[in-house]
């Protein structure tokens, strides 16, 4: 398989999220394209490419056979679709692993499956693990499993689009480790709190990834939801917002228009002894629950996402 580059990647990594989640926009204008690669959420890092750079790759891609243009006869645009699932023989729990961390760089099992939700629904974390395991035992790999890092609490995997792991793949023992946190944060309940807040997050480069703020009884509070929470914490201290805590957190994806799923699934957690104190939805529409007990809490997400499987 030829070797691509990042931007290479990116431009591939996009067009399958947009087969999968808008299907009714796909394939996708130069234009669309574009925009795919450089929308701010699901995405690190996030990039700024403009049209040229983004044609390049696709033209490199069609050569590849891994991107092919189409353009109807009453249609003015050239559009373009993925071939990754046809050239390179991949079931959809494999594409959906593989957009995910194309989009999103090395993760864990747990991030793969909560990121790649809107791709493919994993029952389970051992159904990530078995697609990752099929992935990396091909002939020609696609996937590696990276060396565990002192302080890493679990093993993070990454594509092999680019011919090896990336170089931040074997970085330094200090470098941070990324998982999904909610952290609270103290708002003044006044016109523009909430901006600046968001306005020391974008400076840092830090995008929220769900959550929500509120008043009650003059004091502002907001939940979010950060892919790194030490550095959404940075960026707040230096703009002088005050952060109350920072958790792990629970994510569980609901089957939409079925109804009674939030009673069922928080009738199991209270009867495991789990008590929500938070709960608010991620931008891929799943739920994120802050709990007492994070560990009985994910059992039981795991024993309800089998079940429906």
């Amino acid at each position: 398989m030829n070797l691509l580059n990042d931007i290479d990647v990116r431009v591939l990594g996009a067009l399958v999220e947009k087969e999968l989640t808008t299907p009714e926009y796909y394939p996708l204008s130069l234009n669309a394209l574009v925009n795919a690669c450089n929308q701010t959420s699901n995405r690190d890092p996030v990039v700024k490419y403009d049209e040229p750079t983004v044609k390049s790759a696709v033209d490199r891609l069609r050569k590849y056979s891994l991107v092919r243009s189409i353009q109807r006869a009453d249609a003015r645009v050239m559009k373009y679709m993925h071939l990754m699932r046809e050239a390179l023989s991949l079931e959809p729990p494999e594409l959906a692993a593989m957009g995910a961390l194309m989009l999103r760089g090395p993760q864990t099992v747990g991030e793969i499956r909560t990121r790649s939700g809107r791709l493919f629904e994993f029952p389970s974390l051992e159904e990530v693990e078995a697609t990752l395991n099929t992935l990396m035992t091909r002939a020609e790999p696609l996937v590696a499993r990276l060396p565990r890092q002192p302080g890493q609490k679990e093993a993070r995997f990454s594509h092999l689009l680019g011919g090896g792991a990336p170089a931040e793949a074997a970085a330094p023992a200090h470098t941070p480790v990324h998982t999904m946190r909610d952290l609270a944060i103290l708002l003044d309940d006044r016109p523009g709190a909430l901006a600046d807040m968001g306005d020391a997050l974008g400076r840092a480069g830090v995008s929220i990834e769900g959550g929500g703020a509120w008043v009650v009884d003059g004091v502002g509070v907001a939940h979010f939801l950060f892919s790194d929470g030490a550095a959404a914490r940075k960026a707040l201290d230096a703009a002088g917002i005050q952060v109350l805590g920072e958790r792990d957190v629970v994510v569980q994806r609901l089957r939409q228009g079925e109804a009674g799923q939030l009673g069922k699934l928080t009738r199991r957690m209270a009867d495991a002894g789990v008590n929500i104190e938070v709960l608010y939805s991620d931008h891929d529409h799943q739920l994120v629950l802050v709990v007492d007990d994070v560990e009985k809490a994910r059992a039981v997400s795991e024993t309800w996402s089998r079940e429906r499987a």
